[in-house]
């Protein structure tokens, strides 16, 4: 089973500049604000992903 997950490009201010900056790639809300506190998401680059709902299911080398 998979949820559809939104994953955003995000601008947030860089720490030692003060400059406002642009994520390179898309990440998920919770990744975006680890590594970006504050960080907002910009709504023209949302990209929808199906996520697998239990780690079990991202194992592509098991053999059924």
């Amino acid at each position: 089973m998979t949820t559809p997950t939104p994953f955003y490009r995000w601008e947030y201010t860089d720490p030692e500049s003060g400059d406002r900056r642009v994520t390179s790639y898309r990440m998920t809300e919770k990744d975006a604000q680890e590594r970006f506190p504050g960080a907002q998401p910009i709504p023209s680059s949302i990209e929808w992903r199906n996520l697998p709902d239990s780690p079990d299911e991202w194992d592509v080398t098991r053999q059924s």
